[in-house]
């Protein structure tokens, strides 16, 4: 666990950290009864992060940091410091120089992209430490920014002309790549995702109440098969996807988007049918974890095995939201404490990180 003082990071006593807060022994038994084990972590918060010291240089961070969240609003970003089970969020977001909004964050890269305010000019953002600057060539003033699960890609789309762009090479060798008239897309779009390679992307759209999934590669697009299509997210590394299907109470995965598209459903055990709130991959490809807006119960789902293991996270499940380190996000920052999975090994665990309250940057 790790307590924020006016020069850094410092380690409680062994006897503060999360091993002492087991409630429950035998890890074999937990495991064969679905018991989640729930971590509450206490910390104190004392200081936010520090004022950067010039502007469009992003404030430096040092120690291990768990991943990062953003506002509701999408203007500001708090890194998650500590471990897994020891780990708190400063009161303060970091300091990035410049007004920023419409925030999409890669975990695995430590970098962010947003919209810069006084120009709608795209701009890349380090989260670590160093300049925020213009993406040459991005298409501007985009109302939806989606990051490739290892971050290596980036979608942008602009409402106002239906167009969407994928870039590559993040963050190192930006290469604007592939732009795309999203015209044909009926209704209005709301989620957006892209592969790691760049290759294709998957688009989320309403028109008229009902929803839709549409994927784009660099010939064409094309309406994926799906009653009511909720949420989507790419495999690392590949160019499959999986999604969910409200009405059918399905989750598919998609293989090969763009070469032979076949389908594969996933058959769940649920307690509360209703609308999926989120569903991501492992860093491994082999486990997709499901999630339910009614549901406090995550579905983990073995590939390779079709095995199914439900487990509770005693909390509202807003999403499954990536991190690090096979740590995934539970719940919106902005409701409170923050509520995580860690699924780094095969004893799966719970916990809360906690925040000195509602997090906003206005």
């Amino acid at each position: 666990m790790w307590v924020l003082r006016d020069s850094g990071i410092d380690p409680l006593p062994p006897s503060s950290r999360d091993g002492d807060f087991s409630p429950f022994e035998g890890e074999s038994r937990r495991r064969q009864q679905g018991v989640m084990l729930v971590t509450y972590v206490v910390a104190v918060l004392t200081v936010g992060v520090p004022t950067a010291a010039a502007l469009g240089q992003a404030t430096s961070i040092s120690g291990p940091i768990l991943g990062f969240v953003q506002d509701a609003e999408g203007v500001g970003v708090w890194p998650i410091l500590g471990v897994s089970g020891a780990a708190a969020l400063p009161a303060q977001p970091i300091e990035l120089g410049v007004q920023i909004r419409k925030i999409a964050i890669s975990q695995k890269r430590n970098y962010a992209i947003g919209v810069r305010d006084a120009d709608r000019q795209p701009v890349l953002i380090p989260l670590t430490g160093g300049v925020v600057a213009p993406i040459d060539g991005a298409l501007p003033d985009p109302a939806i920014i989606g990051v490739s699960p290892q971050g290596s890609a980036a979608v942008l789309y602009n409402e106002a002309s239906r167009r969407a762009q994928i870039i590559t090479g993040f963050p190192d060798a930006v290469v604007s790549g592939i732009e795309f008239d999203a015209s044909s897309v009926a209704g209005r779009i709301d989620q957006i995702a892209v592969s790691d390679d760049g290759a294709a992307a998957l688009l989320h759209a309403v028109e008229g109440g009902q929803p839709a999934l549409w994927a784009i590669d660099a010939a064409s697009a094309w309406r994926i098969p799906a009653s009511r299509p909720g949420p989507a997210a790419f495999f690392p590394n590949r160019r499959d996807a999986v999604f969910a299907d409200d009405a059918a109470q399905q989750v598919i995965v998609l293989r090969d988007i763009g070469g032979s598209g076949s389908r594969l459903p996933l058959n769940l055990y649920s307690d509360a049918p209703g609308v999926f709130s989120g569903v991501a991959v492992s860093e491994d490809g082999r486990t997709v974890y499901i999630a339910k807006a009614k549901s406090d119960n995550i579905a983990v789902v073995d590939l390779e095995t079709r095995r199914q293991t439900t487990v509770s996270c005693q909390c509202p499940l807003a999403g499954i939201y990536p991190l690090k380190a096979g740590v995934f996000r539970l719940s919106e920052p902005s409701a409170g404490p923050i509520t995580v999975l860690d699924a780094s090994s095969s004893s799966l665990r719970v916990s809360v990180i906690p925040t000195a309250g509602r997090l906003s940057s206005r």
